[in-house]
């Protein structure tokens, strides 16, 4: 075999292992960043359930608008990651659930103490309109 076309080989298959690598490891990072929030979520379920059965109903509507603009970041974050594999095999369905949490948002105004994040969610539910 000429020594070119060994090179050459040896370069495709090394792109192709490097390729494979990162796939896999994008992958492996996303459902890890999908499971790794259950037990965080089940928490905040745990405070709002035990609020509401103690008959606090204020403290699980706040503990539950914390964790709706937490979501609302996560949401804007993930839209403006550079590499979105996962995005290829969305269906458009999340257009309407924007919608519903935007007509929430509107009723119900995020009082996040930080008004840069109430910024972000307002223009990403396009509330100032």
């Amino acid at each position: 075999m000429r020594p070119i076309l060994k090179v050459s080989l040896m370069f495709m298959a090394v792109a192709i292992l490097s390729i494979a690598a990162y796939i896999s490891g994008y992958f492996q990072g996303y459902l890890g960043g999908v499971g790794h929030p259950a037990i965080g979520n089940a928490y905040v379920k745990v405070v709002v359930l035990n609020a509401l059965r103690e008959n606090r109903a204020e403290d699980a509507i706040k503990q539950l608008e914390m964790n709706l603009d937490g979501e609302i970041i996560m949401f804007v974050n993930y839209e403006q990651s550079a590499f979105q594999l996962t995005r290829l095999f969305e269906t458009g369905g999340e257009t309407v659930l924007v919608q519903r949490v935007a007509e929430y948002r509107r009723q119900h105004p995020s009082e996040f103490p930080d008004a840069e994040i109430r910024k972000a969610i307002s223009d990403r539910l396009h509330l100032s309109q």
